[in-house]
């Protein structure tokens, strides 16, 4: 283990553990379970935070606004051990509207993990609706466009991102993917701007290239047929 690595631990831990004492000093803080949730989550302590959450959750159900902190973070907790549809069950539970726009997101990217492609648009299309300038919702509304093979679409959606964050990985690395399709550029802006923004998610990404070439120009070709 690297010093850095060391070093987030050892924050992760400590952040944890004055978590741990607000609580115990205060058992009503529902604001300390809800960051303690997060904490645990961030720290992949799934099965802790999950614990956590529901005993929490439990506690709260009379208190709108901590239930509803408390079903967003239980969420993020299911979406992070790839059980998308109990974190669909509970981001569609919120009512908050602080929230509404978060939760209706991470159900996007929920149904997209599943690859449930067309119901993740909806949301997609709905987060976007929600606020334009969200870079992370557009991202992906660029890659569900890119799903349908719709180029069109998911270049407004990369250039939606980008003109919000120019060093956005995910939208230099789908605009430029799109660049490569349509034109076949060599030299590609977009994709060089995501190598450096990025170096190693770039390569992981550049290993799915050669799959997704093929299917779009197979669609394309389709179409025009």
């Amino acid at each position: 283990m690297d010093g850095k690595q060391m070093t987030k631990d050892q924050e992760q831990s400590e952040v944890i553990h004055r978590l741990v004492q607000a609580i115990e000093s205060d058992a009503d803080n529902w604001s300390a379970y809800v960051d303690l949730v997060s904490a645990l989550t961030a720290a992949h302590s799934l099965p802790q935070a999950e614990e956590l959450g529901l005993k929490a959750l439990a506690r709260f159900s009379d208190l709108p606004v901590a239930r509803d902190e408390l079903q967003y973070a239980l969420g993020n907790v299911y979406y992070q051990a790839g059980d998308f549809d109990r974190a669909n069950h509970f981001f569609s539970t919120i009512e908050a509207k602080r929230l509404k726009h978060d939760a209706t997101l991470m159900q996007a990217q929920s149904w997209y993990g599943q690859r449930q492609y067309k119901r993740a648009l909806a949301f997609a299309l709905t987060a976007v609706q929600q606020d334009p300038n969200d870079v992370m919702a557009q991202d992906l509304l660029g890659d569900l466009w890119l799903s349908q093979n719709d180029l069109k679409r998911a270049k407004q959606a990369f250039e939606m991102a980008l003109l919000q964050q120019v060093d956005d990985f995910r939208g230099n690395f789908g605009r430029g993917l799109i660049a490569l399709i349509e034109q076949g550029l060599d030299d590609n802006p977009w994709l060089k701007r995501a190598q450096l923004r990025n170096p190693e998610r770039f390569v992981q990404e550049q290993e799915k290239v050669d799959d997704l070439l093929t299917v779009l120009k197979g669609g394309q070709h389709g179409q025009g047929s």
